[in-house]
C-alpha cells in the first residue's frame, strides 16, 4: 500500500473521528452489547500506537547517520502503520465510551487527546517524504516538530488513560516523596457538590456513621468508575448527594430497604455475575464493608446518622503496616545532606513511609568506607536494611551501625569486619539476617557469637568445625 493512500485513509477516518466525537460524544448510557465487546479490544490496540511512535523517533535519531540509514527509510513504513494503529485504537476508545456507558470530563479530555493524536500523525505523515528528501524543501522542516508533538500527545492521552483506570492520583499515590494535599469541602446535603470528596464529607459529617464508614468503603472499590471525570450509567457516588440522586435508571439506594437497593443488590451478587460491582476485576468490598453498607441503608441511609448508632456493626479490618521504624518524611533533607556528603544512597524500603530506609552502595561499593557510616547519625533510627557487601568497612564501621536501632537485615559479605568488631552490634535486638559470607570470620567464630537478637546468619555454622573463606 502507497504512502498516499495509506496518507488518504488516515486524513478520511480522523475526519470521522472527530465527527463522531461531536456528534456522538460519551453521555454515560449504557447501548449495544457487541459495541462493548468490541470497545474492550482499546486496551489491547492502544499499546500499538505508542510502540510504534517511539520507534519511529528513534528510527530517525539513529538512521540521521549514514551507517544506518536503513532505518530512516523504514521510519516511514512504521509511520504509516502507527497512524492507522492510533486511527483505529481512537475508534475502539469512542466505541468503548460512547457504548459502556461513560461519560465525565476525563473520558472526552482522553478522547479528544487520542483523536488530537491521529490528527497530527497524519500531518507527520504528509510531510515526512519531503523531509526526507535530500533537499530538504517545502513543509519538511514541520516534521520534526510534528513528530515530537505526536509523542507529547501521546503521552499526556496516556496519562489521562491511566487516571481513568486507575484513579486520579495513579502516578503519584505510591511516591515516597508526595506531600498529601487536602481535598475540598462540601456539604454532604448539598445537591451537585462535585468539587467534594468522600475524605471532605468525612470532615464535614464528622462521626456520622455514612462519614466514617460507607463512603470509605465506596471510595475505595467504586469512585474510581463513579465520579466526576469519569462515570458509568449516569451514576456518581463521590458525594452524598449524588449517591442518593442516583443515575439513568434512577435512585441506587432506598433507604430502610437494602434488598431493594441497586447498591446493594450489585455489591452482594456473585463475583462472576456480569452486573457484579465493583466491574471488570477491581478488588471487591470487604464483607465488614457490605455489612456496613447494608446497616446504614437499612437505617434509613442517613448522612448524619452516628457512628454510636450501629452498634451490630462489625469492625473495620486493620490494614495499618506495621511499623519498622519512625516516618522518613520529616527527615528528607537530612537524607539528602547524607547522600550529598557520602555518595551512599538511603532507599524506601516500600511505599509506606514507616517502613523504614534501604542503604545500598552496590553502585560504588569502594566509596563506602568507616567514615561514610559514621555521618549516619542523624538517619540511623530510619535504616531497616544496609547493604555493605564488598565495601571498604571495618570493625571500626560496625560500632556506627550500633546506633541503626531498628536494622534488620545486614549484608556484610566480603568485607574485612572481625569477630570482635561483631560485638558492637549486640544491640541490635531487631536484627533479623546478617550476611558474613567470604569475610574473616569462620563458622566456629560464628558459633561464639552471642547476639541478643539472634539472627539467622550465613554462612550457618558448620557443625564439621571452622571453614576457611
Amino acid at each position: 500500500m502507497s504512502s498516499r493512500i495509506v496518507l488518504l485513509i488516515g486524513l478520511i477516518l480522523t475526519l470521522a473521528l472527530a465527527a463522531l466525537g461531536v456528534s456522538l460524544p460519551p453521555d454515560g448510557v449504557e447501548r449495544i452489547a457487541l459495541a462493548q465487546f468490541l470497545g474492550r479490544f482499546h486496551v489491547m490496540a492502544v499499546h500499538l500506537p505508542i510502540g510504534l511512535l517511539l520507534a519511529v523517533a528513534v528510527m530517525d535519531l539513529v538512521g540521521a547517520s549514514p551507517r544506518h540509514r536503513v532505518l530512516r527509510e523504514a521510519a516511514g513504513f512504521v509511520l504509516g502503520f502507527a497512524t492507522l494503529s492510533a486511527v483505529g485504537s481512537a475508534l475502539l476508545g469512542w466505541l468503548l465510551a460512547f457504548a459502556g456507558g461513560y461519560s465525565g470530563k476525563l473520558v472526552s479530555q482522553h478522547m479528544w487527546g487520542g483523536f488530537i493524536l491521529c490528527a497530527v500523525s497524519v500531518l507527520a505523515l504528509a510531510v515526512r517524504r519531503s523531509f526526507v528528501a535530500p533537499e530538504r524543501r517545502g513543509l519538511g522542516y514541520a516534521y520534526p516538530p510534528l513528530l515530537l508533538l505526536a509523542i507529547v500527545t501521546m503521552l499526556w492521552t496516556a496519562h489521562q488513560g491511566g487516571k481513568l483506570v486507575h484513579g486520579e492520583t495513579f502516578l503519584t499515590q505510591h511516591s515516597p516523596f508526595r506531600t498529601p494535599s487536602p481535598g475540598k469541602v462540601s456539604s454532604p446535603g448539598k445537591k451537585g457538590a462535585v468539587n467534594s470528596t468522600p475524605a471532605a464529607n468525612a470532615a464535614a459529617t464528622e462521626a456520622s456513621f455514612y462519614a466514617v464508614r460507607v463512603a470509605p468503603a465506596l471510595d475505595r472499590t467504586c469512585v474510581g468508575c463513579h465520579n466526576a471525570n469519569k462515570h458509568k450509567a449516569g451514576l456518581r457516588l463521590d458525594t452524598y448527594a449524588l449517591l442518593m440522586q442516583g443515575g439513568e435508571n434512577g435512585p441506587v439506594v432506598k433507604a430502610g430497604d437494602p434488598a431493594g437497593s441497586e447498591l446493594y443488590h450489585r455489591i452482594t451478587l456473585p463475583p462472576e455475575d456480569e452486573d457484579f460491582m465493583p466491574s471488570d476485576g477491581k478488588k471487591p468490598l470487604a464483607p465488614e464493608e457490605v455489612k456496613w453498607i447494608e446497616l446504614w441503608i437499612a437505617a434509613g441511609a442517613s448522612a448524619t446518622a452516628p457512628l454510636s448508632q450501629f452498634t451490630t456493626a462489625p469492625a473495620p479490618h486493620n490494614d495499618t503496616p506495621a511499623i519498622l521504624a519512625p516516618d522518613y518524611q520529616p527527615y528528607l533533607a537530612k537524607i539528602a545532606a547524607f547522600e550529598k556528603q557520602s555518595g551512599g544512597r538511603l532507599v524506601p524500603r516500600s511505599r509506606h513511609p514507616t517502613d523504614g530506609l534501604i542503604l545500598r552502595t552496590a553502585s560504588a561499593p569502594s566509596q563506602c568506607t568507616d567514615a561514610v557510616l559514621a555521618q549516619l547519625g542523624p538517619v540511623a533510627g530510619l535504616i531497616v536494611e544496609a547493604e555493605l557487601a564488598r565495601t571498604k568497612i571495618t570493625d571500626t564501621g560496625l560500632r556506627a551501625l550500633a546506633a541503626c536501632k531498628n536494622l534488620r537485615v545486614l549484608d556484610l559479605s566480603n568485607t574485612k569486619v572481625t569477630a570482635a568488631g561483631l560485638a558492637s552490634l549486640a544491640g541490635l535486638e531487631k536484627l533479623e539476617r546478617l550476611n558474613l559470607t567470604d569475610t574473616g570470620i569462620d563458622s566456629a567464630a560464628i558459633a561464639r557469637l552471642h547476639l541478643k537478637a539472634a539472627p539467622q546468619i550465613y554462612p550457618m555454622p558448620s557443625a564439621e568445625g571452622p571453614e576457611a573463606n
